[in-house]
Parts: structure tokens; sequence; C-alpha cells
């Protein structure tokens, strides 16, 4: 039973090299999933009327891939999309 309470709460948030606690991998995940519906309904909407909210979509999707990156937690998902001279050159401009 211990078990399985571990696998449903905490396997994932100690997964990855940096992991993080319970809470604070929650709050994170609530507070930018709640952030990016409301930023992909401003992007339904510039879809339909261009002159409303121009690159805010866009901005919000590069700032999260930034927090991504920033975490530490997603190296494997990372370095299958993407080649290690991007990432290397994306956390270089980060640093910056």
């Amino acid at each position: 039973m211990v078990q399985l309470w571990y696998r449903i709460f905490l396997d994932h948030p100690y997964a990855t090299i940096n992991p993080q606690g319970y809470w604070k991998h929650g709050i994170f995940s609530i507070v930018n999933s709640g952030s990016g519906i409301k930023y992909m309904v401003a992007g339904v909407i510039h879809g339909i009327f261009p002159c409303f909210f121009p690159f805010a979509t866009s901005s919000w999707v590069i700032r999260s891939f930034i927090k991504v990156v920033e975490s530490k937690r997603h190296h494997n998902e990372l370095q299958q999309y993407l080649s290690p001279n991007f990432l290397e050159e994306v956390r270089k401009q980060i640093k910056k």
C-alpha cells in the first residue's frame, strides 16, 4: 500500500536529477498550467482577431520553455527533441 502511495504522489517529483518535493512540484504545475490555459485562450482570440494579444501566447511558450530548461528536471526529454548544440546555446543565453 505504501508503494502505491509513493508511486501516485512522489515517484514523478523525485524521478529526475533535480528532484522536487510533492508541494513544490504541485504548485509549479498548477500555476504554470493555469497560466498556460489563459495564454492558450488568448491565442484563440488572437487567431480570430489578430490585433488582440499579439505574441502573447508565443512569448508564454518561450518563457515556459526557459523554466523547463532552468529546472534541470527534463534533461532526457529535452535531448529527445533538441540537439545538444542547440540546448547548450540556450543554456548560455539564459545565463546572460
